[in-house]
């Protein structure tokens, strides 16, 4: 069986779909050697996170010179599968060729398009539903990454259950607990203190980051000695409510922004924090919870969306429009080491459930049903 597994989405600004389509591509050949896996890809895209040589040798790759959100892509994708002619083709973004004239395998991560329209221009989300409808018509199977994605996909597109399969993500190797000299010289790099909580994500409004801080002011009315907030990712100037809300405060001394912070650095900010917070009132998955636990790092997340699929029994859960709950647990995390230590040993053994072999295996056996089906 000959697998064409669609890679030009690590190429597109998107990480989470990235990071799938990447360990997907790293595992697979290993899982599956009687079987031929290649991997298309865009020769002059940039790649600075996912580097393609350092995947496994007997992986094929198969440039192509057309953007998943280039219109060229519906005549030059197709094109290249009648040359490589595979069983199946894993189309890993829903901007996908329409006309593929092969099996075809759609991975869908979440419904934000649909619940957040307002994040997009109208010609622009119009473009969006369109292809997603389409995609999800033209696939023989959809992998959702959480039982909510499928939940959400299917509803608001009358997909029947039974096209699904529910494949979650898994957290990379590097994200494990760190040595004492790494946690130090991760708080030297970034001139943090010794106790912190942390925030990773970007601050489009979904992500409830002034719910957040609006916890952290009401944590500090109670308790002065609370620990202060750090928050790292991409931050758009359109939504300024949050910064607003520092100032009018006073807390500038107590949130502390990093910015973009490269990926090798992220499990040692993650390990070295007090806490973890994750407040987002959607995630078609919410990875950073997972790279959290699997950092031994304690977990206050949202009661909300897919996150309880991720944090399991291993996370404090408060309600994404409650401060004064978020505010509770963030005192109680950070007065009780005997919790600290609980909720670390917690979200170790919940993060080891989920694997990138294991979801790479599920996959395996959906192309096998897919090449049955078609031959």
């Amino acid at each position: 069986m000959h697998i064409v597994l669609d890679g030009r989405p690590i190429q597109d600004h998107f990480p989470g779909i990235g990071r799938y389509v990447y360990e997907l591509a790293r595992v697979l050949p290993a899982l599956a050697p009687q079987y031929r896996f290649t991997l298309l890809y865009q020769p002059t895209a940039p790649n600075h996170l996912f580097p393609l040589n350092a995947l496994p040798a007997d992986l094929i790759r198969q440039p192509v010179d057309a953007s998943p959100f280039n219109l060229w892509q519906h005549w030059r994708v197709p094109a290249v599968l009648r040359q490589l002619r595979p069983d199946i083709y894993h189309a890993t973004y829903y901007m996908m060729p329409f006309r593929p004239g092969v099996p075809t395998l759609l991975t869908v991560y979440d419904d934000i398009p649909g619940r957040f329209p307002h994040y997009f221009p109208t010609w622009k989300h119009f473009f969006i539903e369109e292809s997603k409808q389409i995609a999800l018509r033209i696939a023989g199977h959809i992998v959702a990454i959480s039982e909510q994605t499928r939940q959400d996909i299917s509803r608001r597109y009358r997909i029947a259950a039974q096209r699904f399969t529910v494949i979650p993500l898994a957290a990379d190797e590097r994200f494990r607990p760190q040595p004492a000299a790494a946690l130090i010289t991760s708080r030297k790099k970034y001139a943090l203190p010794d106790a912190y909580f942390l925030y990773i994500g970007s601050n489009k409004p979904h992500k409830n980051l002034l719910t957040l801080v609006q916890g952290l002011h009401r944590a500090k009315e109670t308790d002065p000695d609370v620990p202060p907030l750090v928050i790292a990712g991409p931050w758009d100037d359109r939504y300024n409510a949050v910064k607003q809300y520092i100032r009018g405060k006073r807390l500038q001394n107590n949130v502390i922004f990093l910015g973009m912070v490269p990926d090798d650095n992220l499990p040692a900010l993650y390990a070295g924090a007090t806490a973890f917070l994750f407040l987002s009132r959607y995630e078609g998955f919410g990875l950073p919870v997972l790279e959290a636990m699997a950092c031994g790092t304690p977990v206050i997340c949202a009661r909300s969306a897919s996150l309880p699929e991720v944090g399991g029994e291993a996370v404090l859960y408060v309600s994404p429009d409650s401060p004064q709950q978020l505010a509770r647990e963030m005192g109680r995390v950070g007065r009780d080491e005997a919790l600290q230590q609980t909720l670390s040993e917690r979200g170790l053994a919940r993060a080891a459930l989920f694997s990138w072999t294991e979801s790479a295996k599920q996959t395996i056996t959906i192309y096998r049903s897919l090449y049955r089906q078609h031959h």
